[in-house]
């Protein structure tokens, strides 16, 4: 029968608790970087949801100046030009 000391029994303690401790940051070393890959992919997907919406917002821009150029270009052409005698549509005596 093997008898151990105080000195050993400290050791052995202390491997232990060097193990225990050893796993413990193995395992946080895993969550954060489960949480790193969950973050990692959030961030993805709200930056497809913003260059969805900069697209989505690109083409109503470029769909409201290409109305507003044909509205400009609509009313400039029912205007009278200089050409035209200015006349009155309600006679005076009205």
């Amino acid at each position: 029968m093997t008898t151990f000391t105080t000195e050993d029994r400290i050791k052995a303690v202390q491997a232990e608790d060097k193990a225990d401790r050893e796993q413990m940051l193995r395992d946080q070393l895993q969550i954060l970087k489960q949480e790193n890959y969950d973050l990692k992919v959030k961030l993805k997907t709200a930056n497809d949801r913003i260059e969805s919406w900069k697209k989505a917002y690109d083409e109503a821009m470029a769909y409201a100046k290409k109305e507003y150029r044909d509205w400009e270009t609509d009313r400039k052409s029912t205007r009278l030009n200089s050409s035209h005698s200015a006349k009155s549509r309600m006679p005076s005596s009205a």
